[in-house]
């Protein structure tokens, strides 16, 4: 049965008191149903508490999961949008304001595209810039947006809370992906301190999901397009080419003719840029530990061996490194290789 408004004022106050007593009584009763508070005759009385930062955290999430289970969004929505918008309130809250602005359908998300156009790059602001993305993409907010806030991962001079980014990717639908992947544009300087390790780690994880399901598209992109991607992943920073089995090295190692193809392009359009040892080097930073060697060897042997080779010394070398890295079952190409690299010039 429902609480008549007597009953509600009364069990507010008592609320009220308690918080003073014990102003982390919710701890362990986050979830606990508070739907029959939510009535129009308590507004006054929430807007009190909420605007002010006194009163205790514990009272103020019941008042703002009741105003969200009775959505008084609407009634609310001056002191909704104070909370919103406050750096110095706890991010929970700020969270919370916006889920309840946001069930007043076109208003709510008119209301919430203004707040985010004004959030700045603080840590606090970060965190709810990232809620406004999960919570509004495709609705006003779109790939320059999931970009830039990626971008300012990588940027911001604090460590971020572990997982603010987990599975951002899951809000972006395919066709947006590759927009994503464009607009992208990490710093050029890939070194990081050990303070950015869990921002580039939670970044990483963004671009490689994203990466993953770009490079199964079809049609396929172009080979240039995936390393211009895995060039920006790159210079994301920590431990780019160490990432162990992620879903980007599967993907990869999975679609021989796609690395194929990558492989080919890379090695033809770094012979004239760079020594052998060098385009190697960056080779295995760009392939995220997924370069298979017997692919490279046999595109460095297919141009070597081409009546129109114009750099035989570039791919010599390439095709016996990679013969040597292959192993006992390239043994053949390797003793052939390896006489064509005695053979005088």
């Amino acid at each position: 049965a429902s609480l008549s408004s007597s009953a509600r004022i009364h069990l507010m106050n008592s609320l009220a008191k308690l918080a003073e007593r014990d102003p982390w009584f919710r701890v362990g009763h986050w979830d606990a149903s508070v739907t029959g508070l939510g009535q129009k005759d308590l507004v006054p009385q929430f807007r009190d508490i909420l605007l002010d930062k006194k009163n205790s955290n514990s009272l103020r999430s019941i008042v703002l999961d009741a105003i969200y289970a009775g959505r008084l969004a609407e009634e609310m929505l001056e002191t909704l949008l104070k909370l919103a918008q406050d750096d110095l309130l706890v991010v929970i809250e700020r969270k919370d304001a916006i889920n309840a602005i946001l069930q007043l359908g076109e208003l709510g998300n008119k209301a919430v595209l203004n707040i985010f156009a004004n959030l700045s790059r603080s840590k606090n602001d970060f965190q709810v810039r990232t809620h406004v993305i999960r919570s509004m993409y495709g609705k006003g907010i779109g790939p320059e947006s999931l970009a830039e806030l990626l971008e300012d991962a990588l940027n911001i001079d604090i460590e971020l809370p572990f997982g603010v980014l987990w599975a951002l990717d899951k809000v972006v639908p395919d066709d947006d992906i590759i927009s994503i992947l464009e607009c992208f544009n990490p710093p050029n300087d890939s070194s990081v301190t050990s303070s950015d390790y869990e921002n580039n780690s939670d970044v990483l994880q963004v671009i490689d999901e994203l990466i993953s399901r770009a490079i199964v598209f079809d049609p396929v992109p172009s080979p240039e397009l995936i390393l211009d991607w895995l060039d920006k992943r790159k210079h994301v920073g920590h431990n780019y080419h160490r990432q162990g089995k992620n879903c980007l090295q599967i993907a990869l190692k999975e679609n021989k003719s796609l690395l194929a193809e990558v492989t080919k392009y890379y090695f033809a359009n770094s012979e004239s840029a760079c020594e052998y040892s060098h385009a190697l080097y960056e080779f295995e930073k760009l392939m995220v530990e997924a370069v298979d060697w017997s692919i490279v060897l046999e595109s460095a042997c297919s141009v070597l061996f081409s009546t129109d080779s114009v750099n035989r010394a570039f791919y010599l070398e390439i095709a016996f490194i990679s013969a040597f890295k292959v192993g006992f079952s390239a043994l053949a190409e390797f003793n052939l290789l390896l006489a064509l690299r005695d053979e005088p010039d």
